[in-house]
């Protein structure tokens, strides 16, 4: 897929049943999480999972903020947080003990007494937090399970991720969500059968297809209305300055300390990305 078409989400509605979706693709999103930062094949498979998840929903805000979805585990991820505004910029992390690059299955990623958490934070107003049931075999499987139980609304997540692919790291899906209705039983009939067609959709298709093409291959006959799509970007919020911020709130002595171990040049690495500032002895001293 050409990068002009990398990193969107299409948004489209039926035009004759009270269902709406989104189509997701990533890519350069996934390259930025991993440039500074490599993870095992089946963290980062997972990683990408769940960052398409979380986009989706993020796209779905109504009002400014910020959606999370964190894990919690004793296996092996101990702990995932994937963060996206509502503007699509997206940043993710994974603690692990993976130490090879086989395909776990995700349970033994994350084990059954894993706790899952979604968040949403609005810039303005009251967080709210639920919980993610740990069902199924992935990451859709629980947002599907989340949607029935939260907002006792259907809703069908199909994602994909290959952080092998050839042409990089590649991740993407499709999430159908029933609207509020006054004939449930018709709506109810038209996603059974949109999601049977939704079934049918191939990785191969969501990586190397613009999104209004695997839209209209999936539901084309069905009336189908795709809206103009919405880019989605890494952003981490590491800087050159917020680290000199940490190394100032240190203090002058431990600040010399610091400088004093570390042979002269201080190195700070963003647990998030990875990627690594560094800071002369001076540049500190500046500091105070």
């Amino acid at each position: 897929m050409s990068t002009t078409e990398a990193d969107r989400i299409y948004r489209f509605i039926f035009e004759h049943a009270e269902v709406s979706g989104a189509e997701i693709h990533i890519s350069n999103v996934l390259k930025g999480m991993t440039e500074f930062k490599k993870y095992p094949y089946a963290v980062a498979r997972l990683l990408s999972e769940c960052t398409v998840a979380v986009a989706l929903l993020a796209d779905y805000m109504k009002t400014k903020g910020s959606i999370s979805l964190s894990i919690q585990s004793g296996t092996l991820i101990q702990q995932l947080n994937v963060a996206c505004r509502n503007s699509l910029e997206v940043k993710a992390v994974a603690v692990h003990s993976v130490t090879d690059n086989e395909p776990h299955a995700f349970g033994e990623l994350i084990g059954k007494n894993a706790v899952m958490t979604i968040t949403a934070i609005p810039d303005e107003g009251d967080r709210y937090q639920g919980t993610v049931p740990v069902v199924g075999n992935g990451i859709a499987d629980c947002m599907t399970e989340y949607f029935q139980q939260s907002e006792q609304l259907a809703a069908k997540f199909m994602i994909f991720a290959d952080p092998n692919a050839p042409e990089g790291p590649e991740a993407g899906g499709v999430m159908l969500r029933v609207m509020p209705s006054d004939n449930p039983a018709k709506r109810k009939e038209d996603f059974s059968g949109f999601c049977m067609l939704l079934d049918t959709l191939k990785p191969e298709e969501v990586y190397t297809l613009p999104g209004e093409k695997v839209i209209t291959r999936l539901f084309g006959a069905e009336g189908v209305t795709v809206y103009k799509p919405h880019d989605i970007v890494f952003r981490c919020d590491c800087s050159r300055e917020r680290c000199l911020g940490a190394l100032k709130a240190l203090g002058r002595d431990d600040a010399e300390k610091v400088i004093a171990q570390n042979g002269g040049r201080v190195s700070v690495r963003c647990e998030c990305c990875g990627r690594n500032y560094s800071f002369g002895a001076d540049e500190i001293r500046a500091l105070f």
